[in-house]
């Protein structure tokens, strides 16, 4: 099921930046720029892909694709996403950093 939150921008922020740090990250090697989260069941990720498509746009000038899915087998939600090769240094950089908490 999917969440709504009634929230004001400050709280999506800070309720996303923790769900963020609760992820686990997989970035793939290859050709490809492509990593994956994988959210921990029952986090409230809502809000989660557009937050984080604006946030890179906005920081790194990007866009990106994203494909999400769900593994009931494996604990919930998962979004794969990508970009061009050509940034994968700077956003995965990013990424990172925001899964740290240090961005």
């Amino acid at each position: 099921m999917v969440s709504i939150s009634n929230e004001k921008p400050h709280e999506t922020e800070t309720r996303l930046r923790g769900v963020i740090q609760d992820t686990k990250l997989k970035i793939y090697s290859g050709p490809f720029a492509i990593w994956r989260f994988h959210f921990p069941q029952g986090a409230d990720n809502s809000g989660f892909v557009g937050w984080l498509a604006t946030h890179l746009k906005t920081r790194i000038g990007t866009g990106v694709f994203v494909i999400c899915g769900q593994n009931s087998n494996d604990g919930g939600i998962f979004d794969y996403w990508g970009c061009p090769w050509e940034l994968r240094d700077s956003v995965l950089s990013e990424v990172r950093a925001l899964v740290a908490g240090n961005a």
